[in-house]
C-alpha cells in the first residue's frame, strides 16, 4: 500500500506581526477574514534557520487565534545547535544540551515542551529524504497531538500521528 499524499493551497497569508501591533487591526481585516475560512499568519522569523528558541515576548499571536501550528525544519536534525538554531544559547538551555550538541528529535521535543507545547499541531517541513521521515516520525512519537510532515516546496504532506 502506497503513501497517501495530500496537497493544499493556503487561502490568505498575513505577514508577521510586530509586538506593538497586536491590538491593531487593519480597517479591511474583518472583511478579509469574513471572506476566508482560513488565514495563515506567520508569527515570527528565525533568520532563515530551521529551528528556533523563542524570546520571552515571542511569538506574537493575534488574540483571536483559534489554532497555532508549530513549524519545525527537518533539515535541522543531525546538525549542531550552534549552526542550525536561531538563538542557539536559549535553544540549548531549553533542552538541557550544549551548543555543540547535535539536534535530535528528543532535543526538539524538549524545546517544544519548554516553550509551552502541550498538544495541538506540529508541522515538520522540508521532509524530503528517508532520514528526514525517520526523524519526523521519532519526533511525532515524543509529542502529544497531531504531527504532520512533508515539504512545502514539493506541496505535499502526510499526517504521522
Amino acid at each position: 500500500m502506497g503513501v497517501r499524499w495530500e496537497t493544499w493551497t493556503p487561502l490568505t497569508w498575513v505577514p508577521p506581526l510586530e509586538p506593538r501591533s497586536v491590538t491593531h487591526q487593519e480597517p479591511d481585516s474583518s472583511r478579509r477574514r469574513a471572506a476566508c475560512w482560513r488565514e495563515t499568519v506567520e508569527a515570527d522569523g528565525a533568520k532563515r534557520l530551521p529551528l528556533k528558541a523563542h524570546a520571552p515576548h515571542e511569538p506574537v499571536i493575534p488574540p483571536n487565534t483559534r489554532q497555532t501550528i508549530y513549524v519545525v525544519g527537518a533539515d535541522g536534525f543531525g546538525r549542531p545547535i550552534r549552526q542550525i538554531c536561531h538563538r542557539p544559547e536559549r535553544y540549548a538551555a531549553l533542552c538541557g544540551a550544549a551548543e555543540n550538541d547535535v539536534v535530535t528529535p528528543t532535543l526538539e521535543a524538549a524545546v517544544l515542551r519548554a516553550e509551552g507545547y502541550a498538544g495541538g499541531w506540529v508541522y515538520v517541513n522540508k521532509v524530503e529524504t528517508p532520514q528526514d521521515w525517520r526523524n519526523a516520525e521519532a519526533l511525532a512519537a515524543l509529542l502529544p497531538g497531531k504531527v504532520v510532515a512533508g515539504s512545502l516546496w514539493e506541496r505535499r504532506y502526510r499526517t504521522i500521528s
